[in-house]
């Protein structure tokens, strides 16, 4: 329920916004994967082969508060992918709350645009660390080998940035490239209660500490670089501090790119110790026409990656293949995994 004075201000507010877009995209993503394990038959009875799938719808409005001169960008998406509403990646039928924070806290911002200058509310939204994309160019997912053995990989996807969580930043759009720094109240992932507290507890928003990230990337004004610099600390609450970095370049020259990344991750545990993380990336990919690439990446772990992309306009095909060893840091994880992917955008 909203006060009348509120709701006064807010009609007030609402007749300064001069007439507004709306747009509605999204993506179907569907995919195959088939894992084998090597060694002994305890090994091996972890294979497995299936489907995967995301479906996701974004809302985008645009428009502009008149009385103050300022645009503004709002939105946010719904993601579904396999395992966020019928599992929690364990087997169990038992959905939990962090999983529906990833349905309903993806990409929600508003953004207020004042000309080279953004300020961002919201999560998932703003320049962050996470992704392999600079040194893996022809894939999907990660480098890393999930699955192999029912491991996570212990290759770092985002160097521990608490991008999911909501805060505030400023993006500033250089010529050179693009700035930003974001502060996070409560680095709980997308934990928020709703608008109003109506019946909030702890457990609404999160018991985590604040963080703040500052980043860069951009090509420095040369042509075919992409350069990433992203740096955040999260403080813990136990007299530590969990920090991260991640760095990395990829340069194109024609039809050939070359990349490197570096996550490190500083990630304290339960003995109050802090242990580094630290995952390389290199890959190379050729366009060996304007439809269709090829690529291949390798990262400590071991994890060796080759892709084959064919871009049909709305729609991406990829044809991967892994070969994962040591998965989780453990001697007994190796195993190999193929696949195809495909998203249609719309």
């Amino acid at each position: 329920m909203v006060t009348s004075a509120l709701t006064g201000a807010l009609i007030s507010l609402g007749s300064s916004v001069a007439l507004a877009q709306t747009t509605v995209t999204g993506n179907v993503a569907l995919s195959y994967q088939n894992l084998t394990n090597e060694g002994p038959a305890s090994q091996k009875a972890k294979d497995f082969h299936g489907m995967g799938k995301e479906a996701q719808i974004n809302i985008t409005n645009k428009g502009k508060f008149t009385n103050i001169g300022v645009d503004y960008v709002a939105g946010f998406s719904i993601e579904m992918d396999g395992a966020d509403y019928s599992t929690n990646g364990t087997g169990s039928a038992t959905v939990t709350a962090a999983e529906i924070r990833a349905v309903t806290a993806e990409n929600t911002y508003i953004d207020l645009v004042m000309g080279k200058t953004i300020v961002s509310f919201g999560a998932d939204h703003m320049p962050n660390s996470e992704g392999h994309g600079l040194a893996m160019h022809v894939g999907y997912g990660f480098v890393g080998g999930d699955g192999v053995s029912n491991t996570v990989s212990s290759i770092s996807k985002a160097a521990g940035d608490p991008y999911t969580a909501f805060g505030a930043g400023v993006i500033y759009n250089a010529d050179v490239g693009q700035f930003s720094v974001r502060y996070i109240p409560n680095a709980d992932g997308a934990a928020a209660a709703n608008d109003i507290f109506n019946s909030a507890a702890q457990a609404s928003t999160g018991n985590a500490e604040s963080a703040i990230s500052v980043g860069f990337r951009g090509g420095l004004g040369v042509k075919g670089l992409d350069l990433q610099a992203f740096k955040h600390e999260r403080k813990l609450g136990n007299g530590l501090d969990a920090d991260g970095r991640a760095l990395g370049l990829r340069y194109t020259v024609g039809a050939l790119s070359a990349g490197v990344q570096e996550l490190v991750a500083n990630a304290a545990h339960s003995d109050n110790t802090k242990r580094v993380d630290t995952t390389r990336i290199v890959g190379v990919s050729y366009a060996l026409t304007k439809t269709i690439s090829v690529g291949t990446s390798y990262a400590e772990e071991t994890a060796a990656q080759v892709g084959i992309g064919y871009n049909l306009g709305p729609a991406t095909v990829i044809l991967q293949y892994k070969d994962a060893k040591n998965v989780g840091m453990s001697a007994a994880n190796d195993g190999q995994m193929w696949g195809v992917y495909t998203n249609l955008a719309f």
